[in-house]
């Protein structure tokens, strides 16, 4: 009888990754403005898009630096009581979102985390992600910025790059209003600081408190082989200055540079 070959191999299989907390929310705004964060973009990478079970928050709220009137401060928000603790709808610390009413935090900076894990599993396998508002006097509305890359993201200098659409929402309320007078503006600059462009940037008002999206139009960049970075940037302009020939002279928030790398050293063609 003839032998038939035999192949033998083993094969490991290592546990499900732990999804990925993704945490957005505004980096500053005063202690009168209420303030929502948000986890809902969290990924799992354990299982295809739309397929997985569902995840499950936890939220949590320190002091930054550590400092007595903060702490305290967080422990006294209305999250956290035990009436709403388990609340999904940001009323409480165990949805998507975790919303902060206004008037509840002194002026200082507050690190909030939150943890995400599948329904079906426990805590321990949590994704953790952090978060870090400043509450100050003289802070605009929060303000939300949303870009479509990943900071420090390399594109191709070859066949140019179409980096979509960059969005800032201003939430504003019946204490924290945007004030009518401001206009907006996304900006190109490289890592100088020097601003480059003034992108095309349409304004969408919500409500009666002003509530607005800012949004660009989809960003095809040409480019040479040179490496270079460059930032989008959302500066404030007073409404009656052109935002395509002046340089912002108002307001330019730090907490609005988030960084792209392009291969290049100068564009070819227009924005």
């Amino acid at each position: 009888e003839t032998k038939k070959p035999t192949v033998l191999f083993s094969l490991s299989i290592g546990p499900r990754p732990r999804p990925v907390a993704k945490l957005s929310g505004p980096a500053e705004t005063t202690s009168a403005c209420a303030f929502t964060l948000n986890a809902s973009m969290s990924e799992d990478p354990g299982y295809a898009p739309g397929t997985g079970p569902g995840f499950a928050y936890q939220w949590s709220c320190q002091a930054a630096p550590e400092r007595s009137s903060l702490k305290t401060a967080c422990a006294s928000l209305t999250n956290f009581a035990a009436p709403n603790l388990a609340n999904t709808d940001g009323s409480g610390a165990a949805g998507a979102a975790f919303t902060i009413g206004g008037d509840q935090l002194v002026e200082g900076a507050y690190n909030f985390s939150v943890r995400v894990w599948r329904v079906d599993e426990s805590s321990d396998q949590a994704g953790i992600a952090s978060y870090i508002v400043e509450v100050k006097a003289g802070a605009p509305p929060p303000i939300t910025l949303n870009v479509p890359w990943v900071e420090d993201e390399s594109v191709s200098t070859q066949m140019g790059w179409m980096l979509g659409r960059s969005s800032a929402i201003a939430r504003g309320d019946e204490n924290c209003p945007v004030p009518s007078t401001w206009a907006w503006s996304w900006t190109l600059v490289d890592a100088s600081g020097t601003l480059l462009a003034f992108l095309p940037t349409t304004r969408m008002q919500r409500d009666v408190y002003l509530t607005t999206t800012t949004t660009t139009k989809d960003l095809v960049i040409d480019l040479d082989d040179s490496n270079e970075t460059f930032e989008s940037e959302l500066v404030l302009l007073d409404d009656d200055l052109d935002v395509g020939s002046t340089t912002p002279a108002v307001w330019e928030p730090e907490f609005s540079h988030y960084e792209v790398i392009f291969s290049t050293m100068d564009f070819q063609g227009e924005l």
